[in-house]
């Protein structure tokens, strides 16, 4: 029932904005593309510094299990470098 209200007020809004005849949507469209274009930069940017720890755990990782022998056991402890 509720989203079925929140969808009536969208579908209204959209409406008017629609019906807009003065610069408003113009504004409105720019600012959006803006945040859009902003929101596009911060993901690239901060994409290649989570790519570089996701590899950096992944390697330790794998160094981690090298170090197993057939049975599940430490051959040496260990190293976080």
């Amino acid at each position: 029932m509720v989203a079925r209200a929140g969808r009536g007020k969208l579908k209204s809004a959209l409406a008017r904005f629609a019906r807009c005849e003065s610069g408003e949507a113009i504004e409105y469209g720019l600012i959006a593309a803006l945040i859009t274009i902003l929101l596009i930069v911060g993901m690239a940017a901060s994409g290649d510094h989570l790519r570089g720890t996701y590899n950096g755990l992944s390697n330790t990782w794998g160094d981690s299990l090298e170090d197993l022998d057939a049975n599940g056991d430490l051959d040496a402890p260990a190293t976080l470098d």
